[in-house]
């Protein structure tokens, strides 16, 4: 399953306030995203709009590539960059046709929408863009806590190592079983990117200086030819896109299991309520008097003597 490339909130955010007449000096929304990145819209003056991106590892990305990504991207955006911040100044769209407004207010948040995966796509997209020209540099990214990137050049390939790690132990259960299961049907699909799993380290990024480290789930390799890399920009934002896929299925595994159990307890339910036992009437038992009895038992005896 393709996941969005848009943030659904911030998406509904800037269309709201990019077509609507209200002043934006008030304006303070902050949003969250995956990777631990946040989005902070602010009002600058009556008619324009502040969007930055924050992310804890936003300077680590940038040197390899994602500032060039950002800024390529919206290059028609006057833009500005702090430690792990960057932000872009978004004007009032101005048409007196309330249609085409809209249009162009559609236009520019959906572009504003896919910050995170425009930012996280950089390595990726440096790389591959360097495979054609035969000219990859080796890097390690720190894409997000406790978790690097590392990209491999290779003849006529580039290789994008990702180290997976959960806190959860859970979480990891599933995802170790889940990237197995990704690299088992790789086989069945022809002509697919190579792809390889395993508990350690591989051989070939133990030059880096954090590859030692021991993730909780292990190390997944994509290695990618020339020949994959026709649309770098998309194959580079499917890659980025890779953790928060295996995020989306481990959950969805776990919200199927709950719903398993739920299941089979409502099942067990059931057959409890048919196995209890209709109500017993209660029988009514005669009492002998003890004098009665004691008259019977004195007329056998004096029969038979």
């Amino acid at each position: 399953m393709a996941i969005q490339h848009e943030n659904p909130a911030l998406l509904a955010s800037l269309k709201s306030l990019l077509s609507s007449e209200t002043d934006f000096v008030k304006t303070d929304v902050k949003l969250t995203d995956f990777d631990g990145c946040l989005y902070l819209i602010k009002g600058l003056d009556s008619n324009r709009l502040s969007v930055s991106i924050y992310s804890p590892n936003l300077d680590s990305v940038s040197q390899a590539g994602g500032l060039a990504a950002l800024q390529r991207n919206y290059s028609n955006f006057e833009s500005s960059t702090s430690p792990n911040t960057f932000a872009l100044t978004v004007e009032r769209t101005n048409s007196d046709d309330p249609a085409e407004k809209q249009n162009l207010a559609n236009q520019v948040a959906c572009q504003l929408s896919i910050l995170r995966v425009v930012l996280m796509s950089g390595p990726f997209l440096q790389a591959l863009e360097g495979l054609r020209n035969n000219s990859v540099a080796p890097a390690e990214v720190l894409l997000r806590k406790n978790e690097y990137l590392w990209v491999v050049p290779g003849e006529s390939r580039v290789s994008f190592v990702f180290e997976i790690n959960f806190l959860d132990s859970t979480d990891s259960s599933f995802a170790k079983v889940f990237v197995q299961e990704f690299v088992e049907a790789k086989r069945q699909v022809p002509n697919s990117p190579l792809v390889t799993f395993s508990p350690n380290s591989p051989e070939y990024i133990r030059s880096f200086p954090n590859s030692g480290r021991k993730p909780s789930v292990g190390f997944l390799s994509f290695t990618v030819l020339k020949e994959h890399s026709k649309d770098p920009e998309q194959c580079a934002r499917q890659l980025c896109c890779f953790r928060q896929y295996l995020n989306y299925h481990i959950h969805a595994c776990k919200t199927y299991l709950h719903m398993r159990m739920r299941k089979r307890t409502d099942v067990l339910l059931d057959v409890l309520k048919e196995a209890v036992p209709e109500s017993i009437e209660a029988k009514s038992f005669k009492r002998v008097r003890a004098t009665q009895t004691r008259r019977e038992e004195s007329k056998i005896v004096h029969s038979l003597s």
